[in-house]
């Protein structure tokens, strides 16, 4: 249960910066999107627990786990993943069975990674 309201809240939000930089970006303005992976999986790494109610509520390096997913995913970004061009900036979504299932990763428009180190990416 604990582990679906983490995915609804990352979810919610990364749709909502999505949403934002849409609005931003089709009004003609240009945003830089700084990323830093310690300061993101931290943040994470606090609202996860705060939603499971257990400060330890991942055994191990639970920070280090987060700051390791958000670091692959720019990763993906900044090499390119899936056929997209690197830098293009993507999202994973699943396709209906009818559309053969299974997750298909499209480019956003509009959002590149124009910097990416070992501690953080810039969009």
């Amino acid at each position: 249960m604990a582990f679906s309201n983490i995915q609804k809240d990352m979810q919610s939000f990364f749709n909502a910066v999505a949403k934002g930089v849409r609005e931003d970006m089709n009004a003609n303005l240009v945003h830089h999107l700084d990323i830093n992976f310690r300061d993101t999986a931290l943040g994470f790494h606090k609202a996860a627990a705060r939603i499971a109610n257990d400060e330890n509520y991942i055994e191990g390096d639970a920070k280090g786990s987060w700051e390791r997913v958000i670091r692959k995913l720019c990763s993906n970004w900044n090499e390119g993943s899936t056929g997209l061009t690197p830098g293009q900036v993507f999202t994973t979504v699943r396709q209906t069975a009818r559309a053969g299932g299974g997750l298909r990763s499209i480019g956003v428009p509009n959002a590149t990674v124009i910097d990416f180190s070992q501690n953080g990416c810039t969009i």
